[in-house]
Formats: structure tokens, sequence, C-alpha cells
């Protein structure tokens, strides 16, 4: 007489009912298995014709219904693994933005290369290193467990990229990091054959290396035209630029261009650059240096300066002027600053008393910039002072003859206003 498949189950829930030549025994080790050792019974009784196949079917879809019988890969304990799986690689819980995510990231980096060159043969997912590493990690594993070869060469191609990510900034850390993230979820479901698995890692350090390169020259060509730019002024009498600065300049704007990120140089380095994208009439871009450095340093003299130039240049004169009053707030006694003022409030328009005011304090401070008088000059122009604007251009031209703008503003006023 068969058995009914209920009582079946029955039996093999309570283990309290053996069989012949049979053992239903659960210990803690055995639940760990894929199937645990009662399982055979099932198919003892099914062996033996005590059930019907029909019977065996109901009996394993019950079991497996209501999870008595687990088919899922059987899941580890220890909690150091399950930390490393949950909370390591792409899933980890310190997020990209997070204060403490460098640092970490760079410390655990550093950790796994340290233990594998101190152990060649360290099998990494064994002692799950890999996971431990944020965003990377995942990634790593995943080609470190597919990956064929010894210990040594799985070792030796993980080391090849470690090491390069040990060696980027945070800013370039970041752009990997971002990179991977947004692509996480294709490399969780292994949708990445083993041979095209690190193509945005390879992609990244290439572009890495290659952005670093560029970095470096851009920042030893901006050493190299550091102080003639200094000598340069943006404004009413920019230096005449010779062939060779003309070429460095050049150089310069080209490799900021082929640099997609910010690049955290210092305020010399920054100056530097701006001067140079507007000399080349990208002014947006010395715009935005310029407020880059003055993040840092809302007094910085030269920055303020240079940007109430470019804003003049721009013909954004109501900002210019107010680009140049702060810096006369922070730096009361300079005369380029005046003078500055002086030309933006002459190119808002009736506003030239004011503008006679600046350019005599400019000339109070500098008593010989020419840029000043014939500014005072346009002034006095404006009030309609005919007179005193003939007599301060003739001035400024005994001191400096032959000045081609002067000859003009004399030509020009010398009928009357």
């Amino acid at each position: 007489m068969k058995i009914l498949a209920g009582f079946l189950i029955l039996i093999l829930i309570s283990g309290s009912i053996n069989l012949p030549g049979t053992s239903i025994i659960t210990t803690h080790a055995e639940e760990q298995k894929i199937f645990p050792d009662w399982v055979k019974t099932v198919f003892k009784f099914w062996a033996n014709e005590a059930i019907s196949d029909g019977e065996l079917k109901n009996a394993l879809e019950y079991l497996l219904k209501e999870k008595i019988l687990d088919l899922t890969e059987p899941k580890t304990t220890d909690p150091k693994t399950t930390e490393s799986t949950i909370n390591g690689g792409l899933l980890s819980t310190i997020k990209i933005d997070d204060n403490e995510f460098f640092t970490k990231t760079t410390e655990i980096i550093a950790d796994v290369v340290k233990k594998v060159k101190g152990d060649p043969a360290l099998d990494l997912l064994a002692t799950t290193l890999l996971p431990e590493i944020p965003i990377v990690g995942g990634l790593l594993s995943t080609m470190y467990g597919n990956a064929s070869g010894t210990t040594e060469d799985k070792n030796g191609k993980v080391l090849e990229i470690l090491e390069k990510y040990e060696k980027m900034d945070e800013v370039r850390l970041k752009q990997a990091f971002l990179k991977l993230d947004a692509n996480k979820d294709a490399i969780q479901n292994n949708t990445y054959l083993l041979d095209n698995l690190l193509v945005d890692t390879k992609q990244i350090l290439e572009y890495t290396s290659d952005t670093n390169t560029r970095v470096k020259s851009l920042e030893s060509k901006l050493d190299q035209i550091s102080a003639q730019l200094t000598e340069i002024k943006i404004g009413k009498s920019s230096t005449t630029i010779t062939p060779e600065l003309k070429v460095l300049l050049n150089e310069i704007t080209q490799l900021k261009s082929e640099i997609k990120d910010d690049v955290n140089f210092d305020t010399v380095k920054l100056e530097a650059l701006a001067k140079t994208l507007a000399l080349q009439k990208d002014f947006d871009g010395a715009l935005a240096i310029y407020d880059q450095i003055l993040q840092q340093d809302s007094t910085n003299n030269s920055a303020l300066k240079e940007k109430g130039w470019t804003l003049y240049e721009q013909k954004k004169n109501y900002e210019s002027v107010a680009a140049f009053n702060k810096l006369l707030e922070a730096h009361p006694n300079d005369d380029e600053g005046w003078e500055g003022k002086g030309w933006a409030l002459l190119e808002v328009g009736n506003r030239a008393g004011e503008a006679r005011e600046s350019f005599l304090k400019a000339l109070e401070l500098d008593g010989a910039s020419i840029d000043a008088m014939i500014g005072l000059g346009w002034a006095y122009y404006d009030e309609k002072n005919c007179n005193k604007a003939q007599s301060i251009f003739q001035k400024a031209l005994d001191l400096e003859p032959g000045n081609e703008e002067l000859l003009e503003a004399i030509s020009e006023t010398k009928f009357g206003c």
C-alpha cells in the first residue's frame, strides 16, 4: 500500500518516523549543505515504489514552496564576509560625496596593495579584501573570480589597476568612481563579458594618464610665462605681445580646452591662466577663474583688479565699476583700481564728475600714469571743459612724446567741445 503524499510530508518535516535503512537527523552543520541528508528519504520512498511519481512531485513542490527545502546558494554567517558583500564594493554605504569617502578608499586600496605585495600568493577573494574597496571592489572581485591563471597572475592584474588608482588625486578618483558607479547595475548583473569587464576602468585610467600629462604641461607653461603676464595690462593699454608669447598663449589655451575638469593650481598659476584666457578674448573663462580665486581669498588684489578690467573689456560697465569698488574697499591706495573705476564710469555715461575724481585719486597715488592722465582729459572733455582737457593731454604728451592715443585726443578736442 502506497503512503499518501501528505503523510510523507509530515514524516519529512517532523523527522519523527524512520524507515528501515534511513536516517532523518538534522544538525547545524548539515543545514549548510545544499541538500540535507534527510532529502534522500524522499527518494528512497520513491525508489521503493512506496509513493508514485505524482506524490513525489507534490511532496517536493510543497517543501520548496514552504521553503522547508531551500535550493538557493548557502549563505555564510561569517560577519566579516557578510559586511564585505553588502557594504563593500559597488554596494558601499560610504557615499562618494561623504567627506571620509576618499580618505577611507585610498587607505583601503593602499592596504590591499601592501598585503598583495607582501604575499604574492594571497587569495584576494578568500580573504574578502577586494569587496571592501568602495565602488571598485565589486568590479575587481568579478574580474578576479572569473579570470584564468594562477593566484599570482590574478594578483598581478589587480595590482596594475589598484596602483593606478592609488596614484590618482581626489578629482581623478572621484571622476573614475562616478563613472563606474553609473554602470554598477550592469556590472552587478554580470552583463559584461570578462574581456570587456574593465573597459570603463581602462578608459578612465587612460584618460586620467593623458589628462595628467596635459595638466603637467599646462603647469610648466604657466610657470614659464607667469612673470611676463604680470607686466601685461588688460584694459586701456595692453602691452604688445611678442610672437613667442603669442605661441605660448595659444598652447595654454589649447591645453586648457582639452582638460575638461577644473585644475587645482596655486593662485599664481590660476592668475596666469585667467590672464591668458582674457588676452585670447575668452573673457567668460577668465572671469570663472578669477571668481574661483576670490572664493578662496575675497580680497585678492590682482584677481579683483583683473576681474574689473575683464568686465570692462566685455563692456559690462556697471559690473566693472562694482568690481573696482570692491577692490578699492579692500585696497584703497591701489592707483590702478582708481584708474580702472574712472574708465568704467566714463563708459557708463553721464558720470564724468565721478570719473574725474577717480582719475585725480589715481594721479595722486601715481603722478606719472599716462593712462590716468588720458582718462582725466576725457573726463574734463565730457564736462565741456575743453581747455582743461587740452592742457591735460598736452602734459601727458610731454611725458610720452609720440603717443598716438594722445595725438588723436589732442586733434579731436582741438576745436572745442
